[in-house]
């Protein structure tokens, strides 16, 4: 992978790690397995200690659709994926919403979660959400989406704000990457242009992407990436992203 899209956005992007959680069923606690970052979001993987039998996977209010959520909310079409969205923010310590709901109240399973460097009305929205490893809950179906078949079946990404505005991202590309991968920690762009260019370089060095990717990144406005580990194995150190992209 290239790394000519290195920025100075805060720090240096090749030393972050993508955040992660790989879950281990059965196990009853909760591991700091990676602190290796210098920047404070990107530092951790955790293993969640999810039970299967015992923990609902899917702690959201409300129904899949166009109802308002009180709470920002992605939603995968094709997929299982309706979950509500927390803000990461420098004043929390790393990794807090692997293990919180978006409330800020403590949940095993964690809640997904934008990146500190990003928001909702930026350029560039990156959110992590944890494999669970059990064939479904949170962004475990997306761990094989960088086999083309699997990225040809999801969907369009629709996040619904509280103010009852909706957003509907489309797909591009999926890649399995390090987790210090740089090229997708960019959240500083000058134009439009400039995000078109970037997201044209994802998707041409990416595993799969979609047929008419070229049209959909070159008229991007704002580009949706979506993280999970590659595995539920603890300390797994590849990701699967996703990138969509909105023209509105």
């Amino acid at each position: 992978m290239s790394g000519r899209h290195q920025t100075t956005d805060r720090g240096d992007p090749r030393r972050r790690v993508l955040l992660c959680a790989a879950t281990l069923l059965a196990l009853v606690s909760v591991e700091t397995c990676s602190i290796q970052a210098s920047f404070q979001q990107m530092a951790q993987m955790h293993n969640t200690g999810v039970d299967a039998e015992s923990t609902r996977y899917r702690e959201i209010q409300g129904t899949r659709g166009d109802a308002v959520p009180e709470m920002p909310r992605i939603l995968v079409r094709g997929t299982e994926i309706d979950y509500s969205i927390a803000q990461d923010r420098s004043d929390l310590a790393d990794g807090f919403f692997l293990s919180h709901d978006p409330s800020g109240a403590p949940r095993r399973s964690g809640c997904p979660f934008i990146d500190r460097r990003s928001s909702l009305d930026a350029r560039h929205i990156l959110i992590y959400g944890h494999n669970l490893g059990a064939g479904s809950g949170m962004f475990s179906e997306l761990e094989d989406a960088w086999h083309q078949r699997i990225l040809e079946a999801i969907g369009d990404a629709v996040l619904y704000l509280p103010d009852g505005t909706t957003t509907e991202f489309s797909p591009i590309c999926a890649e399995r990457v390090n987790e210090r991968y740089a090229d997708v920690q960019r959240f500083g762009f000058s134009d439009e242009a400039d995000l078109r260019e970037w997201v044209c370089s994802i998707a041409r060095e990416s595993q799969a992407a979609i047929a008419d990717w070229h049209k959909t990144a070159g008229n991007a406005r704002r580009v949706l990436t979506l993280v999970t580990c590659s595995s539920a194995r603890p300390s797994e150190r590849l990701r699967t992203l996703i990138v969509f992209a909105s023209s509105t």
